[in-house]
């Protein structure tokens, strides 16, 4: 396995609270000064990103808001209801300017292109439409899949649409010719959830099965990202290579996009007042920098993450003998009993063996390490000092 890329443990920064049901869908506006969210309670909701307060609620829609994006190009939001309808918003005037028709049930998702005016919807109706922003004139229906279409995106280069279904597969369109190019079958269940790489030409599909990263055009197939064995429902990736992954359960799992390395697990916490049951998250999406993640969670709320600045990466060289130990980072060679002083708790990495070990040592504890292999130590944050024993076989 290759040595995955170090990545600063995510940790909870804010909790925001204003919707009155489930949050479905968010997108954070280009210029990285205020997001959007939607819900089950028909609202559409924006928020200042920096401070977390609201700024505006959009009223207008009969039915839960399950997609939202923002126009790089125009003033311009689109949402997309289950009550079947696309609502073009003006920005400037905070009204809704045109109604995309067409949809024959609920409509789930929806992708704006980045370099031409049209975008594309997706839903209950088994099918992806293609639309014209400016004449609300439908462009292609692109049929074939055999049940729900529950996530789209879009992107400039080839394949320009790809769509993942309930009937767990994932179709690359012909945009030209308003086709199938073509189907990815490797998944076994439902497929719900897409995310594209900010900057690989490459994109991961996640299913309750396991999560999959494609090269394009053509969809060749990368690599499986096992162990989140729950309904995968939403998935990100920022420019840093992080991937998030968010289920059903309330779990989410980050992982190193070129390795497949889950680097961390988190659980999410329901708010005061909530059910078990809504420990659920639904959507994720980073801002534009990389550096904050947002998700909309069953607990009514939008959560915030960043990375842990405290967090610091340790690596242990050991060689055959034990005497030298490098300490990277650290400029200094000492003996095989040395000290670590910082204020965290601590998780080993030991990459030659198939597991992770977690440890959070008490203050004044001792561990031994047996391996005969590279150790790699992420501290977090320690009280007191921590003394490491390593011994070999």
């Amino acid at each position: 396995m290759p040595k995955p890329k170090w990545h600063p443990p995510w940790k909870l920064s804010r909790v925001i609270s204003g919707h009155y049901g489930w949050v479905r869908c968010l997108t954070v506006e280009p210029e990285n000064q205020w997001f959007a969210t939607g819900g089950s309670d028909r609202l559409i909701k924006i928020w200042d990103l920096a401070s977390g307060e609201l700024k505006l609620t959009l009223t207008g829609h009969i039915s839960a808001v399950r997609g939202l994006e923002v126009s790089t190009r125009h003033p311009y939001l689109f949402s997309a209801s289950e009550d079947k309808t696309v609502k073009c918003w003006d920005l400037e005037y905070n009204k809704v300017t045109r109604h995309y028709h067409g949809h024959l049930s609920a409509v789930y998702a929806l992708a704006l292109h980045p370099t031409i005016d049209i975008f594309v919807t997706c839903g209950r109706d088994s099918v992806a439409r293609v639309w014209d922003i400016r004449t609300k004139a439908g462009i292609h229906v692109l049929g074939g899949h055999t049940n729900t279409v529950a996530d789209v995106k879009c992107q400039a280069g080839e394949p320009q649409v790809i769509t993942a279904s309930h009937d767990s597969t994932v179709r690359l369109w012909d945009l030209r010719m308003g086709r199938t190019h073509v189907t990815l079958t490797h998944h076994k269940k439902s497929v719900r959830a897409l995310a594209m790489h900010p900057d690989l030409y490459m994109f991961a599909s996640g299913s309750a099965d396991n999560i999959k990263e494609w090269m394009c055009p053509d969809g060749k197939f990368v690599q499986n990202l096992s162990g989140h064995n729950a309904i995968v429902n939403a998935l990100a990736c920022n420019s840093d290579g992080v991937l998030v992954s968010a289920a059903d359960n309330g779990s989410m799992n980050f992982w190193d996009w070129r390795t497949g390395y889950n680097f961390q697990k988190h659980k999410t916490i329901a708010q005061p007042g909530s059910i078990e049951s809504e420990t659920g998250v639904f959507v994720t999406g980073f801002d534009h920098s990389g550096s904050r993640l947002l998700t909309g969670e069953a607990d009514k709320t939008i959560k915030m993450y960043k990375e842990d600045e405290s967090a610091v990466s340790i690596n242990l060289k050991l060689g055959k003998s034990i005497l030298p130990i490098q300490l990277e980072g650290m400029g200094s060679f000492c003996s095989w009993s040395f000290f670590v002083t910082f204020e965290a708790s601590l998780a080993l990495m030991v990459r030659s063996v198939p597991d992770t070990v977690d440890f959070e040592p008490s203050v004044q504890s001792t561990f031994f390490v047996t391996f005969e292999a590279s150790l790699a130590l992420m501290v977090r944050s320690v009280p007191d000092t921590v003394d490491f024993e390593p011994s070999f076989n």
